[in-house]
């Protein structure tokens, strides 16, 4: 039995899929009308439209409320595919780029709904054939109708806060089913939480299944060969960053700061791949009792970094070693997206967790050599 406020999401959700399967139907029959310019192009337009589903993960016995919660939601994407030598090397990659307007329903009063938006970096694994995969990393905001509140909506500990940060990491495969229009299958984990600014701020995290269209507004080819596969150096780069964020803590009635200084070193194994070791130390205001030294945590991590030509997406596990007294876990993970506005220096942001649930969400910037 489904706990109290869960809706009953299979007949909402079927009621979704149908009309997600006639906007399918109907593009197919007009696709040719959407292709705006019949001249080649080396970066092709995209449009998409796509049902999603998941499953709310319980991650803390704290909302064990949620359990049987299964969003549901549409989403629309405009991309851009970059197939032109230039983008190539930048990224060692012909990815694509874009932005999405999603809706999703949560599945249980307490939640309500959300309606956001975000940026989304989508390099491909394959380019050829009717069979296309790709990897895809996206960040952005989204409006959320039912944070908690102490007197009317203490059911909700995920959010509490209108505006959040949801983050998306998937992966998708592209079957071709006419010259340009293929349908596509996703699989993906998403986060939605305000990155530890106002509490109680648990997150909401629940894997998705989607099953969409895409139609081409733009004749284009598919490169067979990307060039400059035969040879590439391997980089080998240190990086000495400093970070901060604001983070909401109970029982303090202001917001307090979190300074993070990290000496990280990366060595790259392949064309897009890296592993790197990072030095890791916060000076966290939270932790207000004791001396100035008692506010200090120094981490070791290690990880596996995606190198996408001026971006950077890495994925770091460690441990602590030191942590004053109020530390939730031995462990942590550290996710940073970062872009290299020159050589030399790089701009970011930096999500720290423990387990599931999201410490803080922090800006980085630091120098490389």
């Amino acid at each position: 039995m489904l706990s109290y406020g869960v809706q009953k999401s299979n007949h909402y959700y079927l009621n979704g899929l149908k009309k997600s399967l006639l906007i399918f139907v109907l593009l197919l029959f007009v696709s040719d009308a959407f292709l705006f310019s019949q001249s080649e192009t080396t970066k092709p337009w995209f449009v998409s439209v796509s049902a999603n589903y998941g499953r709310v993960l319980i991650h803390t016995p704290k909302i064990d409320n949620l359990k049987g919660a299964a969003p549901y939601g549409m989403e629309l994407e405009l991309s851009r595919h970059y197939f032109d030598a230039a983008t190539f090397k930048r990224c060692n990659c012909y990815p694509k780029m874009g932005v999405s307007l999603n809706y999703w329903n949560y599945d249980y009063a307490a939640l309500g709904y959300g309606i956001g938006s975000f940026f989304f970096f989508e390099p491909f694994l394959d380019y050829g054939g009717r069979v296309k995969v790709s990897f895809k990393l996206g960040m952005g905001i989204t409006y959320l109708s039912n944070p908690y509140d102490e007197e009317s909506n203490t059911d909700n500990l995920t959010y509490s806060t209108y505006f959040s940060f949801p983050l998306f990491v998937g992966g998708t495969v592209y079957y071709m089913i006419k010259e340009f229009t293929a349908l596509k299958f996703t699989a993906s984990f998403q986060h939605v939480s305000n990155g530890g600014g106002k509490q109680p701020n648990l997150g909401i995290n629940y894997p998705v299944l989607s099953v969409g269209v895409e139609r081409a507004l733009n004749s284009y080819q598919s490169p067979s060969n990307p060039p400059g596969l035969e040879k590439f150096e391997k980089e080998r780069r240190w990086e000495l960053g400093v970070g901060y964020a604001i983070k909401d803590v109970e029982n303090i009635d202001h917001k307090v700061g979190i300074w993070v200084f990290n000496l990280l070193y990366s060595h790259q194994v392949s064309r897009v791949n890296a592993i790197i070791g990072n030095w890791f130390s916060e000076h966290d205001n939270r932790l207000m009792a004791g001396n100035f030294i008692d506010r200090w945590r120094s981490s070791l991590l290690v990880g596996n970094e995606f190198l996408l030509g001026r971006i950077n997406f890495s994925q770091q596990l460690g441990i602590y070693v030191f942590r004053p007294r109020g530390t939730p876990s031995l462990l942590l993970q550290y996710y940073s997206l970062q872009y290299k506005l020159s050589d030399s220096i790089f701009f970011g942001v930096g999500l720290k967790a423990h387990g599931q649930v999201a410490d803080y969400l922090g800006l980085r910037l630091g120098v490389m050599f």
